[in-house]
């Protein structure tokens, strides 16, 4: 059985302060109007607690394609949940 939400998991998308779960949920719904499959491949991951190798055989991606996703993915969120002008 899948954990789920995972603070850590979560946290380590940021270093430093975690921000309000409003601007998570705002930049995930921006993010998925961009790039829905960049959005699935961060709910998969952090919050249904999917390993890449899963998340990238349901999203029938190889796993190195998934952990560039996420690689930019932490840096849009980032900018995102920091920069008070996105």
């Amino acid at each position: 059985m899948r954990q789920g939400y995972n603070q850590g998991h979560v946290h380590a998308l940021w270093s430093g302060s975690i921000p309000r779960t409003l601007d998570l949920d705002e930049a995930l719904v921006k993010l998925n109007q961009v790039d829905p499959v960049k959005c699935r491949i961060v709910e998969l991951r952090f919050f249904l607690g999917f390993t890449a190798t899963e998340t990238a055989e349901l999203l029938s991606k190889s796993k190195a394609s998934i952990d560039r996703e996420l690689k930019f993915v932490r840096g849009w969120l980032y900018d995102q949940l920091h920069d008070p002008s996105s």
